[in-house]
């Protein structure tokens, strides 16, 4: 193409020019840094007045305009901009923080080519930026190409004018000029088909300009990366007028290429679910290695696609470009445009193929990052439920301690006045049994909720699973093969030791339940590491060393609504009377309790395994906690302070400790508590549920009873762990403690311990 001499040309090593128009100095520096960086000049303007004199003098390529700013606003300053002769012809795109549709209409009513909202990424600042620039690039070069095709229109309407004057003399001189003006028509003829030619170049770079904008726009409201990429392949086919195009990704080892969208023109997709290895095809390498565009014009005779040239040439391609999708600086994805017929791509298909590639990867981008969150939403909303549960279920059991307590102490009190023989003996000591079972079931409410207490230690879980081998195999049966796999490696976690078997049972238990007709059970330990893109994706976790215990079946499998479902507690498939729904839930409670996490992966007919991460412990932390000795006496004549709340819970144990000699004064409340023993004397030993009446709970009445009584010694009791006296579910150093319920026999044998040992320090309450 020619250019006329007044014209400027802009060279290779000229950048382009941006005007950032901000009041805010921190948005544009940091803005201007990035473009800089990125190889563009940066202009800065703080208002709308100074946007406007820079504009006219300095001429930029693209202006990026803030939209709320003292003075002129953006919409005023685009509009005085595309107002100007000097002016009207610069790209501005709108940066604000407003998402609304009415503002983003009255900004492309002022005359902007694009809008980008607040707060900005940056990826995609950068892929708007180089899109408008190439289009303001194309726009220029079909100016100067109207520019020359209005010259040479101009040349012919000389010509005509001169084929006019020399039709007249024609008319005078019809035969001696008869072969000058054969000879001006077939000139003038060549001139049409040059002009032709010249309105089909125009038009096809319409169509280019109208693909980049129907991208643009479609996939801003696209949700699924499948769908947008099925989009933009149409758009490619009636752009490139091709027979097909097609979408691939890279899979995350970045070891196989799958196609997942594809247009065909006049018929269905083809090559969808195709599966490329790149190790066996060097086109690959070369587009998602390399990051390279591809243009081939014979796929059967180039060497790069020896590997799917047969797939390709089914699917009827003979021409081939392929370009790269890169997102971070990897290459994810590759748009590739098929021909049936012989087809040499030019170096503008590949730019604008490439262009279109730019705005595929931050469209990717923002979908990736959508996906992201609503996984991190969908985990919050779980642990929330979970940790709602738990406070219900722990509530529950409280209250039900103490009613349990109730029953059992009666009871054994009963059958301690009844002979071997009475008649009423067998229904006492069912009524008994029931109330060992339902205390059985609200030690797992506690654990589930998290308010268990634990005597912590570390342990090798290698060591705990072999010690467990013998008894599990007998559990799970003959027709269950169990397999034990352990680390040559120490797996050190610290843990309560009783706490830590119950989770294997529970699982192994299930996993056999799964099983009915026998099969395969698979249990192993080992040390593993979970990154910070694993805790990322997982709202409960911290990057870090960890112990994993994974429990494997091949048994039945779990539905998607079964999953969702499997550590709420009470929760069971089993058929009714076989299981109380609790299995998985103390699961999840010890495990959460413990600081580690709990993941279930499961497919119908497949089976299930359950993996449990625990945080690592080094070997040399504490050791076991010493058992206490058993006690031979458990009555005596010291003096003792009960203070519970519950009426019948306090008579019981008011009528227990008296039969064994003890001088017992109860209290309902920490206000009676002190006026008691304000007009009565110290006491021996304080016997108080932690949460009791009276604007105090039993640490705090523990304490301000401490001045008066010195050597005052303390027992609590409750039905669920409070943070006064067991933090975090561990008991407090000194602190003695009596879990409800209890039986007559371990309340007497702990107020002997109590009352035998030394006084134990004030325990600071929590605040």
């Amino acid at each position: 193409m020619t250019v006329p001499p007044d014209s400027t040309v802009e060279t290779e090593e000229q950048k382009p020019t941006l005007l950032i128009v901000d009041d805010r100095l921190d948005n544009v520096q940091l803005l201007a840094g990035m473009l800089t960086s990125e190889g563009f000049e940066t202009l800065i303007a703080r208002d709308g007045q100074s946007a406007l004199e820079k504009a006219a003098y300095a001429k930029p390529d693209l202006i990026l305009l803030d939209v709320l700013m003292p003075g002129l606003d953006g919409f005023e300053t685009c509009r005085r901009l595309k107002a100007s002769d000097a002016t009207r012809d610069i790209p501005v795109i709108f940066l604000t923080a407003l998402s609304e549709l009415e503002p983003k209409l009255a900004g492309f009513e002022a005359g902007a080519v694009d809008y980008i909202t607040k707060p900005l990424e940056m990826t995609e600042v950068l892929a708007r930026v180089r899109v408008h620039l190439a289009l303001r690039s194309m726009q220029r070069q079909l100016a100067e190409q109207n520019a020359q095709l209005a010259r040479e229109i101009a040349v012919r309407q000389q010509v005509e004018d001169a084929l006019r004057l020399a039709h007249e003399q024609l008319e005078r001189r019809v035969q001696a000029r008869t072969a000058e003006l054969a000879s001006a028509n077939v000139v003038l003829e060549a001139e049409v088909v040059r002009r032709r030619r010249a309105q089909a170049d125009l038009q096809q770079r319409n169509r280019e300009l109208a693909l980049l904008n129907r991208v643009i726009g479609a996939s801003g409201a696209e949700r699924r990366s499948t769908s947008m990429l099925a989009m933009t392949c149409r758009e490619l086919v009636d752009a490139f007028d091709l027979d097909q195009a097609t979408a691939a990704v890279l899979d995350a080892s970045r070891a196989e290429v799958t196609v997942i969208a594809s247009h065909h023109r006049g018929g269905p997709p083809r090559l969808l679910g195709e599966v490329v290895r790149l190790a066996d095809n060097p086109a690959a390498r070369l587009v998602f290695q390399d990051q390279a565009s591809l243009a081939v014009l014979d796929v059967a005779g180039d060497p790069r696609l020896a590997s799917v040239s047969d797939r390709l040439q089914r699917a009827g391609i003979t021409s081939l470009l392929a370009v790269p999708v890169v997102f971070d600086g990897k290459a994810v994805a590759a748009l590739l445009l098929g021909s049936v017929r012989p087809r040499e791509f030019s170096d503008p298909d590949v730019k604008l193929a490439e262009c279109v590639a730019q705005q595929v990867a931050g469209v990717l981008a923002r979908l990736r990052l959508n996906e992201e969150r609503r996984q991190l939403e969908e985990q919050y909303h779980h642990a929330q439920k979970m940790e709602a549960l738990g406070r219900l279920t722990g509530s529950v059991a409280h209250d039900f301690n103490n009613i349990l307590t109730v029953i059992m102490g009666n009871s054994e009190v009963v059958l301690s006045h009844l002979r071997g023989d009475d008649r009423f003996r067998g229904e006492m000591e069912q009524i008994r049994q029931a109330a060992d079972r339902a205390a059985s079931l609200t030690r797992q409410l506690l654990t589930f909720s998290r308010h268990q207490v634990r005597e912590l230690q570390v342990l090798d879980v290698n060591d705990v699973l072999k010690a467990m081998g013998g008894m599990l195999r007998t559990l799970v049966g003959e027709d269950i093969d169990l397999q034990l796999v352990v680390d040559a490696a120490p797996a050190h976690v610290k843990v309560d030791n009783g706490q830590l078997e119950q989770v294997i049972m529970n699982l192994v238990v299930n996993a056999r339940d799964a099983m009915p007709e026998g099969g395969r059970l698979t249990l192993e330990a080992r040390n593993v590491y979970l990154s910070d893109a694993y805790a990322h994706q997982h709202a409960d976790v911290s990057s870090g060393p960890y112990v994993l215990i994974a429990v494997s079946d091949t048994g039945a499998g779990m539905t998607a609504e079964t999953r969702a479902k499997a550590f709420e507690p009470f929760f069971t498939t089993k058929q009714k009377g076989k299981g109380t729904g609790l299995g998985l839930a103390t699961v999840h409670g010890i495990v959460a309790q413990s600081g580690g996490h709990v993941w279930l992966y499961s497919e119908l007919d497949q089976g299930t395994t359950v993996k449990v991460y625990l945080p690592s412990a080094p070997a040399e932390s504490e050791q076991a906690m010493p058992s206490v000795p058993a006690i031979a006496g458990r009555g005596g004549t010291e003096s003792i302070l009960l203070v519970e709340d519950e009426q019948m819970l306090r008579d019981l144990a008011c009528r227990v400790l008296a039969r064994e000699g003890y001088t017992v004064t109860a209290a309902g409340s920490a206000s009676e508590a002190l006026t008691l023993v304000s007009s009565e004397g110290p006491v021996d030993l304080l016997l108080t549920d932690v949460v009791v009446p009276g604007g105090a709970n039993g640490v705090e009445l523990a304490n301000q009873l401490r001045i008066t009584c010195p050597k005052l010694r303390v027992l609590y009791m409750s039905g669920y762990t409070d943070n006064a006296v067991v933090h975090h579910g561990i008991l407090a150093p000194g602190a003695f403690f009596l879990q409800k319920p209890f039986t007559p026999l371990e309340l007497t044998l702990k107020v002997r311990e109590v009352l035998d040992g030394e006084p134990a320090p004030p325990v600071e309450p929590e605040t």
